[in-house]
């Protein structure tokens, strides 16, 4: 919830001064004041569409994932072992990765739930 909006709960619903508003919030009474007044909207900021790092490898990890799948847990690739290949491929970066990896959770997963995992990897890149 936005500031702005916590601010008019705060004043109309619960009935609280001005005073009081600054003291829970940490702003000043001019700020409370300039936003109780103004009566906008707070600003909902959509993100761009954009295309993600991991976008031009994702065809070449569905491929290890599915190779990987039919191994045992023992014998599978870790991620730090996927992360490096990657970047032996021109990967450059490191939190996306883990990102993606941590949504996947490779590593405690079951055989069957893996393959599927890399099946949404394909449809994802088509």
């Amino acid at each position: 919830m936005g500031l702005l909006n916590i601010i008019r709960r705060m004043s109309l619903r619960e009935k609280l001064s001005i005073r009081e508003i600054a003291r829970r919030t940490g702003l000043s009474r001019n700020t409370i004041t300039k936003y109780l007044n103004a009566g906008t909207i707070e600003p909902q900021f959509t993100t761009p569409e954009r295309q993600s790092k991991l976008d031009t490898f994702a065809e070449k990890l569905a491929g290890w994932l599915k190779t990987e799948a039919d191994k045992s847990r023992k014998q599978r690739r870790t991620l730090k072992q996927l992360h490096a290949d990657l970047v032996v491929l021109g990967f450059t970066g490191h939190y996306v990765f883990r990102q993606f990896a941590s949504r996947l959770d490779i590593t405690g997963i079951s055989r069957r739930e893996f393959i599927e995992l890399a099946r949404e990897v394909e449809l994802r890149q088509s």
